[in-house]
């Protein structure tokens, strides 16, 4: 994670500093980004870079969790929105990721997300039973109607979900389908997990 030190910048040169970052991390292999090449998308000089993170590992970093933040909290209110329906809303919320223009912003998040290590992105996460919306999640997959009642395994799925969406993006962004590709193929995925995958004769 950055600095204290970039925290102290105004919120809105944050933001700007982040969306180059992740701009720069988009346009080539996250394996061979140095911060040479981090200068030709942002306004840092190599001073200034190490003055806010430590490496370009920290910058990456730090601009993963905040996409990860952003696309958790736009999960949660595509589930809202469709009445706490888990898989309603994992589809509402895909579908509108695929809609989206492929040079926004927020593409490139996706692009970032689909191209990151997963080691990385669990790191990032780090989900644990009693974290204070644990019961919120138990909460939805009781109305949703799943035989989980446990904290640990509820949070065990709570990564299987993480899993689905990640994969399903993965897939349609190299495969580069619209969104109306991207929804149904997820809709299979949905339907062996409530239904299986067995003949039901």
């Amino acid at each position: 994670m950055p600095k204290p030190t970039f925290f102290h910048l105004p919120a809105a040169k944050r933001r700007l500093v982040q969306d180059q970052l992740l701009r720069a991390f988009c346009q080539q292999p996250l394996a061979t980004v140095r911060v040479s090449a981090l200068f030709k998308e942002t306004d840092f000089s190599r001073t200034s870079f190490y003055k806010y993170f430590e490496s370009v590992e920290d910058a990456r970093s730090f601009v993963l969790h905040e996409t990860l933040v952003g696309i958790h909290h736009q999960l949660l209110i595509a589930i809202r929105d469709q009445q706490n329906d888990l898989f309603a809303g994992l589809t509402d919320f895909l579908g509108m990721l695929g809609r989206q223009d492929r040079r926004s912003d927020g593409w490139q998040k996706i692009i970032f997300l689909t191209r990151s290590d997963n080691n990385i992105i669990y790191r990032q996460i780090k989900l644990s039973a009693d974290m204070p919306y644990a019961d919120q999640w138990l909460a939805l997959l009781a109305v949703n109607q799943f035989r989980i009642t446990d904290p640990q395994e509820a949070l065990s799925f709570q990564y299987f979900i993480m899993d689905l969406v990640i994969n399903a993006l993965t897939v349609a962004v190299a495969n580069d389908w619209n969104a109306d590709q991207l929804v149904a193929d997820f809709a299979y995925k949905c339907d062996w997990i409530k239904h299986g995958v067995l003949s039901r004769e």
